[in-house]
């Protein structure tokens, strides 16, 4: 079995002012590889992710172009800061069907081949010296990622007759200062696979499968 790969590096904008991105495809093309008319589909085995900021927002990441989810961390605290606390969430998904809503989708969703989600909690509050009125205060970070790969949701891989699609929303991803412009983001993928002969049994169960989503 001869593995394969597609590439493909795909962008979206977060707005700087909520940080919100509802649900967006980008498309990974296989049409070189699979043709439902002539019995041709493919295996993915594996999806690989890498979020890359290539602007580097704020100028803190400009050597490496690497995403951050907090890059809008303040410099320092003053006691004009509001106290806050900040749920932050980014969601990619490899489908092969488009759902509206990727607050849909979960690892038993049909036609999901794996999903990645980064989860942080950012908190920061104030604390002014009532005296001398200078600023303090403290901040705390927390950080996870949730990855359900290929061979999580699927054992040795999984058929896909179509593109691949690949899913993404955001909640709260705030980059750069307030007066910043909107950020592109770009998510470079990874598709590993195996061609197969499919039977027309397999083609109906897919196209079943789908058409009940």
């Amino acid at each position: 079995m001869a593995i394969k790969t597609v590439s493909d590096r795909l962008s979206f904008t977060v707005p700087n002012g909520s940080g919100d991105v509802g649900t967006i495809y980008g498309r990974m093309d296989m049409s070189d590889f699979i043709d439902p008319t002539s019995n041709r589909g493919v295996i993915v085995h594996d999806v690989q992710f890498n979020l890359r900021n290539p602007a580097g927002t704020k100028s803190t990441l400009t050597n490496t172009g690497m995403f951050s989810l907090f890059e809008n961390m303040p410099a320092s605290v003053a006691p004009s800061w509001d106290d806050e606390d900040r749920n932050i969430g980014v969601k990619l998904c490899a489908l092969n069907t488009a759902y509206q809503d990727l607050a849909e989708i979960g690892i038993s969703t049909d036609g999901v081949y794996c999903i990645q989600e980064h989860y942080a909690f950012q908190s920061y509050h104030s604390i002014a010296d009532a005296a001398s009125g200078v600023g303090g205060g403290y901040s705390s970070l927390a950080y996870e990622l949730r990855d359900w790969t290929v061979n999580d949701l699927h054992g040795d891989g999984a058929l896909l007759l179509s593109d691949l699609l690949i899913g993404i929303a955001c909640d709260n991803l705030q980059l750069g200062d307030a007066a910043a412009a909107d950020i592109d983001i770009e998510v470079d993928v990874v598709v590993h696979f195996s061609e197969k002969k499919v039977t027309n049994k397999e083609i109906t169960a897919m196209i079943t499968a789908n058409l009940d989503v």
